[in-house]
């Protein structure tokens, strides 16, 4: 029940059915005091290859690295993502999900730390997910918001990100509602071509 969506609404008010864009995800972080963190994520599919297994097709997602940690949910083996994971020109890293450890990897704990190719990339196994976790809907492969092909270099009207945070202990949703509105003014104003309109 602390957990809230962000979403993108016109300038009569009406929810657009978008997320947000990297750049005002960053300024959101950045300014926002009524969350104890913010986090993103964008669903994709992606190609699981091995040498010695066919190429498999599974729900992945990419998520900023405090994406687990604000929900409360931690890797079984292995570590979680770390800020150096979220870089650009960092080594690829990925997280399986529970079910597609076990399904195409037979629950071998020595997963951890071999490589495998995501969408034709070497990306070293860091961790495995609780049973069950599927974050944010079906997911079974994770990878760090930095590897998002394009992400870095999206401007302010993509609008392709879902964004979520963790209210802190003293903030309501109200005071959470008002933060975020004054934080997307600001931004209408210094970033009119993009943002003009939007909240």
């Amino acid at each position: 029940e602390r957990i809230l969506s962000i979403h993108a609404r016109d300038g009569a008010g009406r929810w657009r059915g978008l997320g947000v864009s990297y750049l005002d995800f960053r300024d959101f972080q950045a300014a926002t005091r009524t969350f104890s963190g913010l986090a993103a994520f964008s669903q994709s599919a992606m190609t699981l290859g091995d040498d010695d297994r066919a190429a498999e097709r599974a729900s992945g997602a990419f998520v900023s690295v405090n994406a687990f940690q604000m929900l409360g949910e931690k890797p079984t083996i292995g570590r979680d993502f770390v800020d150096q994971d979220d870089q650009p020109g960092a080594p690829a890293v990925v997280i399986l999900g529970s079910r597609i450890w076990s399904a195409r990897y037979g629950a071998d704990p020595t997963i951890v730390g071999r490589t495998v190719r995501v969408n034709g990339v070497p990306s070293t196994v860091i961790g495995v997910m609780p049973d069950g976790f599927r974050f944010p809907v079906v997911s079974d492969v994770w990878q760090p918001l930095a590897h998002l092909p394009g992400v870095m270099n999206q401007t302010r009207d993509t609008c392709g990100l879902h964004a979520f945070g963790r209210l802190t202990d003293r903030s309501t949703q109200a005071q959470a509602q008002a933060e975020i509105a004054s934080i997307a003014a600001r931004l209408s104003r210094e970033y009119p071509p993009t943002n003009r309109n939007t909240g």
